[in-house]
């Protein structure tokens, strides 16, 4: 992948010929753009353009807490990609991303093709049970504080624990999103970056603008762990009675970050799906 970086100060990842259809890829919380680096070996035929959203990878944070509401960050995703890509293009989003993909395209509908939920935008941190925004920022504050590793081989060992398969490339997108300091790696995201995406949830609840999504929507969902399922699918039943454009489909023994227990299957339903909504839209014409 090609590495650019731009006057706006964002950091991309960048793959594919520019006249394939594009894919903008929004990654999930504490994540990076990297994280698609295995999903990208599956999406050749497309132009795929990978973000590092402000205060992750090598994007620096924002100033302000409300610069983390999702309807900001999709302003300054818009901006970011004025620069970078040419719509109209199909989002990606994983997790926290998929959020800010269905606010982006409520925001600037003209220009998107397509979302594509990678087990996102149906579920957030305040839908688990006893969930509260204090407990939250406590969490995460504990986390920040107490969770270091000596070395990036502690790292793995740790994700391993839980992992459905593993690999080097996996490695490469994991250590992506670490930073090494004085007592060990930690993750990229400063307390306040975190914190302030936390309360974006209780903020502005993401359900409200479901009937405000006019294009196509791909939910590609997790089945794992399974004592989720009831929860899952009260959530997902939510979204499809909102969104009318809308697909759905469980990616079998894949947990949270799908496109990294399952890239091929994940590559082959975005694959179809995009060349299904295709053929509609030019028989519309």
């Amino acid at each position: 992948m090609n590495k650019v970086t731009t006057d706006f100060s964002v950091h991309i990842y960048e793959t594919g010929e520019t006249n394939h259809p594009t894919l903008v890829c929004f990654h999930g919380l504490t994540s990076s753009s990297e994280s698609f680096l295995e999903l990208a070996d599956y999406l050749k035929n497309y132009h795929l353009v990978a973000f590092d959203s402000p205060g992750h990878g090598k994007t620096p944070p924002l100033a302000h807490e409300e610069d983390y509401l999702f309807s900001n960050l999709a302003n300054w995703f818009d901006k970011a990609m004025g620069q970078n890509v040419n719509p109209p293009f199909f989002i990606i989003g994983h997790s926290w991303g998929a959020i800010i993909a269905l606010f982006y395209a409520k925001q600037f509908p003209e220009k998107v093709r397509g979302v594509i939920l990678l087990d996102g935008g149906y579920m957030g941190p305040a839908d688990h049970p006893n969930s509260t925004l204090e407990g939250l920022l406590k969490f995460w504050e504990n986390m920040y504080e107490t969770t270091r590793y000596k070395t990036m081989d502690d790292v793995f060992v740790e994700l391993k624990k839980n992992a459905v398969r593993w690999n080097e490339k996996i490695e490469q997108m994991v250590e992506s999103a670490m930073k090494k300091s004085e007592d060990g790696y930690t993750i990229i995201p400063s307390l306040f970056t975190i914190q302030s995406i936390i309360k974006s949830f209780f903020n502005e609840p993401f359900r409200e603008i479901y009937e405000n999504i006019k294009t196509p929507v791909l939910l590609l969902h997790s089945t794992l762990p399974k004592e989720m399922e009831e929860t899952r699918f009260h959530f997902i039943h939510q979204m499809k009675a909102k969104i009318k454009q809308l697909t759905i489909i469980g990616i079998s023994n894949a947990g949270h970050s799908v496109h990294w227990d399952a890239p091929e299957k994940i590559a082959y339903e975005i694959d179809k799906w995009i060349v299904r909504n295709s053929l509609k839209n030019k028989s519309m014409i």
